[in-house]
Protein backbone atom coordinates (compact mmCIF):
# COMPACT_ATOMS: atom_id res chain seq x y z
CA UNK A 1 0.00 0.00 0.00
CA UNK A 2 1.23 3.72 -1.08
CA UNK A 3 0.28 6.51 1.41
CA UNK A 4 1.26 10.17 1.32
CA UNK A 5 2.24 12.14 4.09
CA UNK A 6 3.20 15.44 4.77
CA UNK A 7 4.60 16.90 8.25
CA UNK A 8 5.93 20.40 8.28
CA UNK A 9 8.39 21.57 10.54
CA UNK A 10 6.87 21.85 14.24
CA UNK A 11 7.47 26.35 14.00
CA UNK A 12 4.75 25.84 11.32
CA UNK A 13 2.05 25.31 14.29
CA UNK A 14 -0.19 22.83 11.90
CA UNK A 15 -1.01 19.30 11.73
CA UNK A 16 0.18 16.64 9.20
CA UNK A 17 -1.49 15.86 6.40
CA UNK A 18 -2.46 11.99 5.16
CA UNK A 19 -3.78 10.16 2.32
CA UNK A 20 -3.62 6.82 0.92
CA UNK A 21 -3.25 6.47 -3.19
CA UNK A 22 -3.57 2.25 -3.71
CA UNK A 23 -1.52 -0.89 -3.90
CA UNK A 24 2.07 -1.25 -4.53
CA UNK A 25 3.06 -3.14 -7.71
CA UNK A 26 5.12 -5.71 -6.01
CA UNK A 27 3.02 -8.56 -5.98
CA UNK A 28 0.30 -7.61 -8.77
CA UNK A 29 1.52 -5.75 -11.67
CA UNK A 30 0.98 -1.69 -11.84
CA UNK A 31 -1.84 -0.52 -13.71
CA UNK A 32 -1.59 3.30 -12.84
CA UNK A 33 -5.00 3.26 -11.32
CA UNK A 34 -5.36 1.47 -8.03
CA UNK A 35 -1.77 -0.58 -7.92
CA UNK A 36 1.13 1.68 -8.35
CA UNK A 37 5.07 0.90 -9.30
CA UNK A 38 7.10 3.09 -7.34
CA UNK A 39 7.89 5.24 -9.99
CA UNK A 40 4.27 6.04 -10.40
CA UNK A 41 3.50 6.54 -6.84
CA UNK A 42 6.61 9.17 -6.73
CA UNK A 43 5.30 10.80 -9.41
CA UNK A 44 1.96 11.02 -7.74
CA UNK A 45 3.59 11.91 -4.35
CA UNK A 46 5.26 14.73 -6.37
CA UNK A 47 1.35 16.20 -8.08
CA UNK A 48 0.07 15.28 -4.55
CA UNK A 49 3.10 17.48 -2.06
CA UNK A 50 1.60 21.12 -3.22
CA UNK A 51 -1.99 20.43 -2.55
CA UNK A 52 -0.89 18.83 0.72
CA UNK A 53 1.29 22.09 1.62
CA UNK A 54 -1.76 24.21 0.92
CA UNK A 55 -4.19 22.21 3.09
CA UNK A 56 -2.03 22.21 5.73
CA UNK A 57 0.06 25.35 5.89
CA UNK A 58 -2.48 27.57 3.84
CA UNK A 59 0.46 28.42 1.47
CA UNK A 60 -0.16 28.68 -2.48
CA UNK A 61 2.09 26.23 -4.38
CA UNK A 62 4.24 28.29 -6.95
CA UNK A 63 3.17 27.53 -10.43
CA UNK A 64 7.11 28.28 -11.62
CA UNK A 65 11.02 27.39 -10.60
CA UNK A 66 11.93 28.14 -6.92
CA UNK A 67 14.84 30.80 -7.43
CA UNK A 68 17.63 31.87 -5.73
CA UNK A 69 15.43 35.35 -5.44
CA UNK A 70 12.39 33.40 -4.34
CA UNK A 71 14.91 31.37 -1.51
CA UNK A 72 16.29 34.90 -0.42
CA UNK A 73 12.69 36.25 0.15
CA UNK A 74 11.90 33.19 2.32
CA UNK A 75 15.05 33.74 4.33
CA UNK A 76 14.18 37.54 5.22
CA UNK A 77 10.61 36.92 5.75
CA UNK A 78 11.63 34.11 8.20
CA UNK A 79 13.73 36.50 9.72
CA UNK A 80 10.97 39.20 9.91
CA UNK A 81 10.36 40.00 13.58
CA UNK A 82 13.19 37.86 14.74
CA UNK A 83 16.77 39.80 13.86
CA UNK A 84 17.09 42.46 12.03
CA UNK A 85 16.88 42.27 8.11
CA UNK A 86 18.46 45.63 7.65
CA UNK A 87 21.86 44.52 6.57
CA UNK A 88 21.12 41.23 5.11
CA UNK A 89 18.71 42.74 2.63
CA UNK A 90 21.28 45.28 1.64
CA UNK A 91 23.68 42.22 1.24
CA UNK A 92 21.03 40.10 -0.75
CA UNK A 93 20.12 42.81 -3.33
CA UNK A 94 23.66 44.05 -3.83
CA UNK A 95 25.53 41.23 -4.17
CA UNK A 96 23.37 37.90 -4.67
CA UNK A 97 20.08 39.03 -6.52
CA UNK A 98 22.27 40.56 -9.69
CA UNK A 99 23.94 37.24 -10.13
CA UNK A 100 21.83 34.61 -9.18
CA UNK A 101 18.44 35.54 -8.46
CA UNK A 102 16.76 34.28 -11.64
CA UNK A 103 18.75 31.07 -11.24
CA UNK A 104 16.49 28.15 -9.98
CA UNK A 105 17.69 26.45 -7.03
CA UNK A 106 17.76 23.16 -8.06
CA UNK A 107 20.61 24.38 -10.81
CA UNK A 108 22.75 25.30 -8.08
CA UNK A 109 25.61 23.07 -7.45
CA UNK A 110 28.76 23.52 -4.84
CA UNK A 111 31.30 24.47 -7.44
Amino acid sequence: MWYFKFVPSKEAGVGRVEETLGGGGDIITADGVTIFSYEQARKRAAEWLPTALQKSTGMVPRRRDYTVLDACEDYLNALEGRKPTYIPRKVINAVVTPTLGTVSVEKLTRE
